[in-house]
């Protein structure tokens, strides 16, 4: 059963959660998911497509919507490295206003996990005490970085959205066209790569940051020019993390692939191991605290970096 379906089902029978939390990597269809629910709740003449519900698109709400002037609904931007309490408590208090067209009241809040703690425990009190005929539907990428007070609080949706035999023909035809430059990486795929897997332009994106990384492990750039392409992206720690784990890989069975990113690179597996290791400790920062600066977190990352490749060069 689909997840559309699923809430039309619960919509139906008056049992729509008051909060829905939508989980699932980049790419994967959170905000297509969200979007679609806002529409039907606003929506005053919805119309039905089997099982599912869908908004008309024509009447007065969804022509709102459409302009993004639907006054009962609020979409929660964070216009910093985190969304604050002050944030939060106005989101609080949207919820608990009656709506002006008579339907739902719904905010939407799509970085759920830049929340600092204040404004998670100010969350808390909505979760608890929920006004009539309002929604509050959060989106995050990774679990580990809410709280578990609110996680318990919501209705969890997982999307795990299936990488097909056609996305991945689809990504060796994209691999053929900027050199066959990923052939050694086609059997590790995982539901994370989505978002270069989907989109052309960020996998345009993570051609130039491996090929910046490599020539960084090769000694051919600095760690400067590296960390301002890892600035540029979202997804650089990620990045970072998926890359050296297929060039440890390559290190580790250098059989299994006749030309290898390793071949040149003067570095042991023991590095790479180190390399790798140092990733995931940042990576547990950024998820662990969710005021953490992302930016101060990558700068301090490749520093790390940048010290285990000089070192290893002077032995």
């Amino acid at each position: 059963m689909s997840f559309k379906v699923q809430l039309t089902a619960q919509l139906q029978a008056n049992k729509l959660p008051h909060a829905i939390l939508l989980h699932g990597p980049i790419g994967s269809g959170k905000t297509a998911l969200a979007h679609w629910l806002t529409s039907v709740l606003a929506c005053h003449q919805p119309e039905f497509n089997g099982a599912e519900i869908n908004a008309c698109q024509h009447c007065k709400a969804c022509l709102l919507i459409k302009s993004q002037t639907y006054p009962d609904h609020l979409t929660l931007m964070s216009h910093g490295a985190s969304l604050g309490v002050d944030d939060i408590r106005h989101a609080n208090s949207f919820l608990e206003k009656t709506a002006q067209l008579g339907g739902y009241k719904t905010v939407l809040i799509p970085d759920a996990q830049a929340m600092t703690i204040a404004a998670a425990n100010a969350l808390l009190k909505t979760l608890e005490e929920p006004s009539k005929n309002s929604l509050l539907i959060l989106m995050v990428r990774d679990m580990d970085m809410l709280l578990p007070t609110i996680i318990s609080r919501c209705h969890v949706l997982s999307i795990r959205s299936v990488v097909g035999k056609a996305l991945l023909e689809k990504l060796g035809s994209q691999a053929l066209a900027h050199g066959d430059t990923l052939k050694s990486e086609e059997n590790f795929y995982n539901l994370t790569h989505l978002a270069e897997l989907t989109d052309s332009e960020v996998y345009q994106d993570y051609i130039e940051f491996r090929q910046q990384y490599i020539a960084f492990l090769h000694g051919q750039t600095s760690e400067h020019n590296l960390l301002q392409q890892a600035l540029q992206t979202p997804h650089a720690i990620r990045w970072l993390e998926k890359i050296t784990c297929n060039l440890l890989r390559q290190a580790q069975w250098p059989q299994n692939d006749k030309q290898t990113d390793t071949a040149e690179i003067n570095l042991s597996i023991e590095v790479f191991n180190q390399l790798y290791k140092v990733i995931i400790k940042h990576t547990k920062v950024i998820k662990s605290y969710t005021q953490s600066n992302e930016q101060f977190v990558v700068e301090q990352l490749l520093m790390a970096l940048n010290d285990i490749v000089k070192s290893s060069t002077r032995r």
